[in-house]
């Protein structure tokens, strides 16, 4: 199976930018829901707080169907 995608450049150019960056953005996105918090649960401050931006910030992914282990495989 062959996939092809045509950009009109330079009109097309943020839409091109965006495909060819996905990659980048799918790291950026597993790095925030599995690694970053990590950096922060064991402060003094109230660890809950971070465990629950955790679940906001996977509750945003599946509410736009995004499975990020899907992108990076």
């Amino acid at each position: 199976m062959t996939a092809t995608v045509t950009f009109d450049l330079p009109e097309e150019y943020k839409a091109h930018l965006r495909c060819a960056k996905s990659l980048d953005m799918a790291i950026v996105l597993f790095e925030i829901q599995n690694n970053l918090w990590r950096q922060f649960k064991h402060r003094e401050e109230d660890p809950t707080l971070f465990y629950e931006f955790r679940e906001a910030i996977n509750s945003l992914l599946h509410d736009y169907g995004i499975i990020i282990e899907d992108l990076i495989e």
